[in-house]
């Protein structure tokens, strides 16, 4: 129970707040804008991760979870989305994740499941992927989640990688949007 302002421009969001907003944080010293660029892969990081999810992890976990994911250098920035992606999902809103290739969309929601402890299939779609390909995937991801006990805390996540390769985009689309394949819930 905790209450953050998180930014990577501390300054100009105090500065785009309402003054009497500003007073009442500041009468009751809630920090505003707590600067996220300070310092990479630093304990505070991964605390604020913590707070975010609800998924605690000690220092050797972190550890371990770092070189699981060949070193992942969680960075405020990457905070920042993995806390929209998480928040989105939590919402049952869809995620899409824009970037050149090689900005690292997929180690971050790699290190994000991980995080979590929730599975996660990657789809690397190109040309060629069938949309027996599509459907093959999230039947991994339901295998995967029913394997690990069906119960709530049992997740998966489906990454599509490079979607807008696919020619299935119609099959994607109701997958993402309508959290369905061919008609059928997911």
């Amino acid at each position: 129970h905790r209450v953050e302002f998180l930014s990577l421009r501390a300054r100009r969001m105090r500065e785009t707040m309402h003054p009497m907003l500003v007073a009442l944080l500041d009468q009751n010293a809630i920090e505003i804008g707590r600067r996220l660029d300070a310092a990479e892969d630093s304990p505070a990081l991964y605390e604020l991760l913590a707070a975010l999810t609800g998924v605690h992890r000690d220092a050797g976990e972190v550890r371990a979870l770092k070189a699981a994911s060949a070193g992942y250098c969680l960075t405020g920035d990457n905070l920042l989305k993995m806390l929209a992606i998480f928040a989105r999902v939590s919402c049952a809103v869809p995620v899409v994740l824009m970037g050149e290739c090689g900005c690292g969309k997929t180690s971050l929601v790699k290190f994000l499941c991980r995080w979590l402890g929730a599975a996660l299939v990657v789809l690397d779609v190109h040309g060629g992927t069938r949309e027996a390909d599509v459907l093959v995937a999230f039947a991994e991801a339901e295998a995967r989640v029913a394997a690990a006990g069906g119960g709530a805390d049992a997740r998966a996540y489906v990454f599509l990688d490079e979607m807008n390769a696919a020619p299935h985009v119609g099959l994607i689309t109701e997958a993402i949007c309508q959290r369905t394949l061919n008609g059928a819930a997911i």
